[in-house]
């Protein structure tokens, strides 16, 4: 019903903002990581929005980008997974975090989420995992030595193996939030090639 609304936000509510368009405040249910906050009194933003209705309310869910509003959709398909539940993934993370997990089938990192317990990760990897190429790991990342914490670069190079390769694996884990003490006796230990970036990761996750 609604692609996004633009507006001026009026006020900050549990879970959300009221956010004033055209003389009209709608309350919008946003993700808000912990420790963050996206939006300000005042401020005029482009939110845009997943209207969910069920048999007792209507809701406006939303997001700072049509992605995460793809995002969100492919989470409430799944099932045992509401919006309530989708909110509370993506405020346990961000969404390249979110697609790294998946994509790892890092069940742990999911069930951070406030509500999703281990059989409600497993189950929202099995349905989604498929939904995101493997490849799309390398969009989640940054593939560059340059954003690695200071002296990681150096680190990655594993024997003869490609340095590059490895810093990407490196870079995957400090986006799930591993610090670079935990990263680097890890990928000195992981094997000089492997078939894909995401089979070096899921190892890496084990030895972590």
């Amino acid at each position: 019903m609604y692609a996004y609304i633009k507006g001026e936000i009026t006020g900050l509510a549990e879970e959300g903002v009221v956010l004033e368009c055209g003389g009209i405040g709608y309350h919008i249910q946003v993700p808000v990581p912990p420790g963050r906050s996206y939006f300000e009194i005042g401020e005029e933003v482009k939110i845009y929005t997943y209207l969910s209705v069920t048999e007792n309310a209507m809701k406006l869910y939303g997001f700072l980008s049509s992605q995460d509003v793809a995002l969100f959709k492919n989470l409430i398909s799944v099932n045992g997974i509401g919006p309530k539940g989708a909110l509370n993934i993506l405020s346990a993370m961000t969404a390249d975090e979110l697609r790294i997990a998946i994509l790892t089938q890092n069940e742990k990192k999911i069930t951070e989420a406030n509500g999703i317990g281990k059989k409600s990760a497993q189950r929202l990897i099995l349905e989604l995992k498929d939904k995101f190429h493997a490849d799309g790991l390398s969009d989640a990342i940054a593939l560059s030595n340059d954003s690695l914490p200071e002296g990681m670069a150096e680190e990655t190079k594993n024997g003869n193996a490609d340095a590059q390769f490895f810093a990407d694996v490196a870079e995957a884990l400090t986006v799930l939030g591993y610090s670079a003490s935990q990263i680097k006796p890890v990928i000195k230990q992981l094997q000089p090639e492997y078939d894909s970036l995401e089979t070096a990761i899921k190892e890496a996750l084990n030895l972590l």
